[in-house]
This record gives structure tokens, C-alpha cells and sequence, in this order.
């Protein structure tokens, strides 16, 4: 049985790159984790499935932070009225400590990826660097060609160039914003 759920309210959402576009008291259709339009009117074949009404709140798909890492997943919702550093003395800092543990890590690791795929995430990336093309074979654990600042960063990219192949392949490169400007080498 395919899970519906419809949402109500003012939904601001960007269906082209171009500009947001309001739709007030519409509907948010989504059929198993996945958004199936976005409509002034209930489409007939959805009536008699349950509403969501949030009334004249915001309702903003895809506009999330995400940016979110495996071992914030532990400790999800705590301290959400900290000042920073007092919350990541308590929460952040000695739950990374843990992952250290690869037993530890592999069993929270788990639980998030199982929690964003549950949620329609579709990929997720480490911070682990493979050194190689290769697509995925888990796109919850992407791991990606290299970090920005690889020593081999160059030579990666000519090989990935020179490469002659009829398989698909990524070179997925890596980094923050904050980073590139930090280190002045995104010229």
C-alpha cells in the first residue's frame, strides 16, 4: 500500500530555477516519500486521504538544511537551546570521539542512512576519499573522488581525463565554501 501524505498551507517552492512561486491554501501531494505536485485544488483521486492542515504556515519543500553529519544523528533535537560552543562541548565533540570505534560507527552509520533514505533522501556523502571514478554502489555512503585540498588533486583530474571508457564514472570532488576561502585555492 503506497503511503500518501497531503499537507495544506501556503507552499512557496521553486518548480523551475528561475523564481519561487506561491500557491495560498494549496496542496502538497507526496506518494511514498516523493512529491507528486503542488495544486490550488485537491486532485479528485486523492480525496478521502487524510490532510495535513497547517493553515496559513509556510510549507517549503526542498528547502532544508542538510547539511547534517552521521553523528549529529545520535544526538538529533538536544540542546537546541545551547549557545554553540556549550553545545558542542556536550553533544558534539564527545560524539564524534565515539565514532572513532568502528563498531560503534558502523551501527549509527546504519541508523542514519536507514533514517534519511526513510525520510526520500536519496545520497549522502563521507568524508572518505577513494581516489577513483568509480559511480557508487551505495549512494547513502558516497564517497567521493577527493577532498579540494587532495595533494594529488591535478593528477586525479588528468587521469580522470585521459581514462577511455564506456562505463559511467563521476569525479566527485569535495569541500566547504569556508574552506576555498580559508585556503585562498579555488582560483
Amino acid at each position: 500500500m503506497k503511503k500518501v501524505v497531503i499537507l495544506k498551507g501556503n507552499i512557496v517552492h521553486t518548480p523551475e530555477p528561475k523564481g519561487f512561486q506561491c500557491v495560498k491554501n494549496g496542496y502538497l501531494v507526496a506518494v511514498d516519500n516523493e512529491i507528486q505536485g503542488i495544486y490550488q485544488e485537491l486532485p479528485k483521486e486523492y480525496g478521502g486521504q487524510p490532510v495535513t492542515d497547517w493553515g496559513d504556515a509556510l510549507i517549503m519543500p526542498g528547502m532544508y538544511d542538510m547539511h547534517v553529519h552521521a553523528p549529529q544523528y545520535v544526538y538529533r533535537g538536544l540542546g537546541l537551546d545551547m549557545q554553540l560552543m556549550d553545545w558542542l562541548n556536550t553533544y558534539a565533540f564527545p560524539t564524534e570521539a565515539r565514532f572513532k570505534d568502528p563498531e560503534y560507527a558502523k551501527v549509527y552509520y546504519r541508523a542514519f542512512a536507514q533514517a534519511l533514505k526513510k525520510n526520500g533522501i536519496k545520497y549522502c556523502r563521507t568524508v572518505e576519499t577513494r581516489e577513483d571514478f568509480a559511480m557508487p554502489e551505495d549512494w547513502l555512503r558516497l564517497n567521493a573522488t577527493c577532498h579540494h585540498n587532495h595533494g594529488g588533486i591535478m593528477e586525479l583530474a588528468k587521469k580522470f581525463l585521459a581514462e577511455d571508457s564506456d562505463e559511467p564514472r563521476m569525479f566527485y570532488l569535495w569541500g566547504h565554501t569556508a574552506e576555498f576561502r580559508r585556503d585562498g585555492n579555488w582560483d
